[in-house]
């Protein structure tokens, strides 16, 4: 039978014998018209601008996973469906198509595929290869200029700015550099990058082509400039403490050992931090570890009973993580005691010392407090790490006086621009004098004390901890201070000692913000302390991963 079918509306020719328009609308049955007509009646169905965002991102996505998988030598790579050899030309073959795609896409789309490549930035880093860096390049060099919102109502340029720092200046620059300076140059001409991002990324292209000749980049500084050093000078002179601050500090310290003596009954305060590493200003704040003894161990054990973590025979206790986890909940459950000790004991009220805050959540659970001489405590227990770190910074700085002034100087100007708090997002104090040192170390003004080559073998020991902190951590270093009085030590640490050299402040200080601004390229590379030169961010972190994993 004809299947009942809605009636369609088709424009008929009207008879000529009748006086009206010329044409008008007739109600004509599906089943009386031509089967051409029919076909050019139904209504052509096309993917909306979401929709075919959404299937090229899980296409690409796809061949990403399928690769990862064949390549992997996993056991669930193994499991895999996919027989066939995912060689990197079949990646890039499977990509093709992609490709050719974006070059036709509309702009709404384009910006849909942009905003959807933004969410899922760390899963293609997990599954990142240079054919996936490749197309990425081809869908940023797409780009008009400023581009609609999509139906999700994202931001597209927020969007690229995230793959173009999260992917391609991070990953893409170590085999498509030349391509990956050409994508950032046309889009900041293009102007289609959040404003205040500029000044970074202009200085990131600068960092990928140094040879080019770029309108507005400063000559390299001359480190023995003289103009303008005895005022900087100056300067890092006034940024160290007085003696009314050494004394405030002292006094909070002395608080803290009879505050720690009350609470606990065979626990040590330790103090790192600006107020040890010599790289103090008037307004650093005391850093301090307590080191708890086997007894109060116990008895933070026993009055926390429901906690598992506290337990070695807790379900999961066992092995490396199970005691990371112990230690930590162990240290919660001090920071806990020691705010609830300050708050109720009438002794340690009088004292003066306030409760800020109990940040329990972070990695090393932390107590910040407040001495009523306006002293900022920072009180953390059994994180042995940062005594060594301080140390390390102190013979640093114990070298030469330039190393100290720097140093002062550059955490000054970071805590005027309000960039120097790693809770938000911004590197801490200890992390710029890290820069200092990675710096003064690259141009040859210090050495690099962790270096154990530069170290007869029989005297490492004498010189620097052997033994690694938490099974994992090398500290050692060479500490001339700690080398006997004997002939063959002092020469030795004469050898240590930095060769003459004509740097100035002003140079050094104009040096270092070159050096970062405009060298080092920050979105691919770390900088430490260790050796000279860069490492690929994404062999740190690999090698950071594999230790992990060893523990």
């Amino acid at each position: 039978p004809v299947p009942v079918l809605p009636q369609y509306r088709v424009l008929v020719p009207e008879p000529a014998a009748v006086e009206s328009p010329t044409s008008h609308e007739v109600p004509v049955p599906f089943e009386a018209l031509p089967v051409r007509t029919v076909l050019q009646a139904q209504p052509k169905v096309e993917a909306s601008p979401t929709e075919l965002a959404n299937r090229w991102v899980e296409d690409f996505l796809a061949a990403l996973e399928a690769h990862f998988n064949a390549s992997s030598s996993n056991a669930s790579a193994k499991a895999s469906n996919d027989t066939e050899s995912w060689t990197p030309e079949r990646l890039s073959e499977k990509l093709e198509p992609l490709k050719k795609q974006i070059k036709t896409v509309a702009v709404t789309t384009l910006s849909a595929i942009v905003c959807n490549l933004s969410q899922v930035i760390f899963q293609i880093r997990a599954w990142y290869t240079e054919a996936a860096g490749d197309l990425l390049l081809v869908v940023l060099g797409a780009v008009p200029g400023r581009m609609p919102q999509p139906e999700s109502k994202s931001d597209p340029h927020l969007a690229m700015l995230r793959i173009l720092e999260g992917l391609i200046l991070a990953r893409a620059v170590h085999h498509a550099r030349e391509q990956s300076a050409k994508v950032l140059e046309q889009l900041l001409r293009k102007r289609c990058l959040p404003h205040c991002t500029s000044i970074r990324l202009e200085a990131a292209l600068v960092s990928l082509e140094p040879s080019r000749s770029w309108t507005g980049v400063p000559d390299v500084p001359l480190l023995g400039e003289t103009s303008g050093d005895d005022w900087l000078r100056e300067q890092a002179r006034s940024l160290e403490p007085g003696a009314d601050v050494l004394f405030r500090v002292d006094a909070a310290q002395r608080c803290v050992k009879d505050i720690v003596a009350r609470v606990f009954k065979d626990a040590r305060p330790a103090f790192f931090g600006s107020a040890i590493n010599g790289f103090a200003t008037p307004s650093s704040d005391v850093d301090c570890v307590v080191l708890l003894g086997e007894e109060s161990e116990a008895e933070l054990i026993d009055g926390g009973a429901e906690d598992a973590d506290l337990h070695v025979d807790a379900p999961g206790a066992a092995g490396a993580t199970g005691s990371r986890r112990r230690d930590k909940a162990i240290a919660s459950a001090a920071v806990i005691r020691l705010a609830e000790a300050l708050s109720t004991d009438p002794v340690l009220v009088a004292s003066g010392v306030t409760v800020k805050e109990a940040v329990l959540e972070a990695r090393v659970p932390l107590l910040k407090c407040e001495t009523a001489d306006g002293v900022e405590l920072d009180i953390s227990f059994n994180n042995t790490l940062p005594l060594h770190n301080s140390r390390l910074l102190r013979a640093y700085a114990d070298l030469e006086e330039h190393v100290g002034m720097l140093g002062r100087l550059v955490k000054s100007w970071a805590k005027k621009r309000q960039i120097n708090d790693s809770l938000q997002g911004t590197l801490s104090s200890y992390s710029y004098i890290i820069l200092v040192i990675h710096y003064l170390q690259h141009i040859g003004f210090l050495p690099i004390l962790q270096d154990k080559s530069a170290v007869p073998e029989e005297m490492r020991s004498l010189c620097g901890e052997l033994e690694l902190v938490d099974g994992t951590h090398d500290v050692w270093f060479l500490d001339s201070s700690r080398l006997p009085a004997d002939e063959e030590a002092q020469g030795f640490r004469a050898s240590v000692g930095l060769e003459p050299n004509s740097f100035t402040l002003r140079g050094l200080l104009a040096g270092f913000f070159f050096y970062f601004a405009y060298e080092v390229t920050l979105h691919s590379e770390v900088v430490g302390i260790q050796s000279k030169g860069t490492v690929a961010k994404a062999d740190f972190f690999a090698e950071q991963a594999r230790k992990v994993e060893a523990r």
